[in-house]
């Protein structure tokens, strides 16, 4: 329907959570186990490549790819949080304040366009907070919000073909 926000992701950076036994190294290669992982953006989840950036931001964090962190300790392998260097994605559609919602509405508004994928930095998601908003997608991603890493699966597809193909529907 017009002015619905359809979906809402948190994306968090390539990250691993230590067991106490395998080295980042091996959380790594457990992780990309996922079958929602991939590469060249064929899947929801890109597979965290160990590379340059990455073994920079373990040493800044003071481990490396073969130390083995603690049970329930998350080591960092980017800093950035996008999806396609091994980020994941976690649905809040449910929990993300409505206040933030209606500013993506009135992005795509000022925008004068019908579908758009909207970025939003948000303090806090769970209240009216600081936020900035850094990028409005023409042709946003969709499939992510099917298969996301944690949470609900939303068919954002279907919805908008709904909305653009109104005669379609039975």
């Amino acid at each position: 329907k017009d002015n619905a926000v359809l979906a809402v992701l948190e994306r968090f950076p390539a990250n691993v959570v230590g067991d106490g036994i395998h080295s980042i190294q091996q959380l790594v290669e457990t992780k990309n186990s996922d079958i929602r992982r991939g590469e060249h953006h064929r899947t929801p989840l890109e597979k965290i490549i160990i590379g340059d950036v990455e073994r920079l931001t373990l040493s800044l964090q003071g481990v490396d790819e073969l130390s083995i962190p603690q049970q329930g300790q998350r080591v960092l392998l980017r800093e950035n949080s996008n999806i396609s260097t091994g980020g994941d994605s976690i649905d809040r559609t449910d929990q993300v304040s409505s206040h933030f919602k209606d500013i993506a509405v009135r992005v795509a508004k000022a925008l004068d366009v019908t579908i758009t994928g909207v970025d939003i930095i948000i303090d806090d998601f769970t209240k009216d907070s600081d936020y900035y908003v850094i990028e409005a997608n023409q042709n946003p991603m969709m499939q992510m919000h099917l298969f996301p890493a944690v949470g609900q699966s939303r068919r954002v597809t279907e919805s908008l073909i709904k909305l653009l193909f109104p005669e379609t529907v039975s």
